[in-house]
């Protein structure tokens, strides 16, 4: 079943995204982050006036309600970063880190806090492997006790294993949509994201300047906040034909 308002108006952004529970977001949002193509850094909120913040919120409504954004806001930047000690020259000691907009963070923000974790409670406990506040020595313990177990008792053990370096730009979009609708998302939240996705591109920067924007055909966008949740419930899918056999 679809997610359900606390209230019997149904769920709605108008419900859901208040005014406070904006404030919330926007509180939860690390300061001086690096911004996206629009350069509209998350520190003029922090710092605007109440009116200004009303007007924001007023208007990212309605593009959520409308699933209609800023071209930009569907658009990723990938810059290169030293891991540990600078040193610009060893490329194997950088990591690519890929910058989105302030707008797309906090649509992304509200889903993951307002649609993804109310959800959570449906995945498979068998998927627990990736969820927070799980520790990795307990998962390992955990195989550990899966594989003795099977072998004691003769059965088949099955263990899906995930490049998380390549999960998220791989799963199909529409898939991935068809998914948590199926999971319990609201129709409105599924067709805000689609929109938001709807012409993804990305780009390139480096000392010699940007690269030319090129499509994203598939996959969750690398550095978005809600993509990690996304991948998740996709992965559910796969747990649920494995524990199927």
């Amino acid at each position: 079943p679809a997610l359900a308002a606390a209230t019997d108006a149904g769920w709605s952004f108008d419900s859901q995204l208040t005014f406070s529970a904006f404030q919330t977001l926007l509180s939860r949002i690390l300061a001086h982050k690096a911004c996206g193509l629009d350069g509209f850094q998350i520190d003029f909120l922090h710092n605007a006036s109440p009116a200004f913040l009303r007007h924001y919120h007023r208007l990212l409504l309605q593009c959520m309600q409308h699933a209609t954004f800023p071209a930009a806001w569907s658009a990723v930047v990938a810059v290169l970063l030293p891991k540990k000690t600078p040193a610009p020259t060893r490329v194997d000691l950088l990591r690519d880190i890929w910058l989105t907009t302030t707008g797309s963070r906090i649509v992304g923000s509200f889903v993951r806090e307002h649609v993804f974790k109310p959800l959570d409670t449906r995945l498979l406990f068998s998927q627990a492997g990736f969820r927070a506040g799980r520790q990795t020595l307990e998962h390992v313990q955990e195989l550990h006790l899966a594989i003795h177990n099977a072998l004691k008792l003769h059965a088949n053990i099955y263990v899906l294993w995930v490049d998380l370096e390549k999960c998220f730009m791989t799963f199909p979009r529409e898939a991935g949509l068809s998914t948590i609708a199926r999971c319990g998302a609201p129709p409105e939240v599924v067709t805000a994201l689609r929109g938001l996705y709807a012409d993804a591109t990305g780009r390139y920067d480096s000392a010699h300047g940007m690269c030319d924007p090129f499509h994203i055909l598939r996959g969750f966008l690398q550095g978005a906040v809600e993509s990690p949740d996304f991948a998740k419930f996709c992965i559910n899918v796969l747990m649920e034909i494995m524990e199927l056999k």
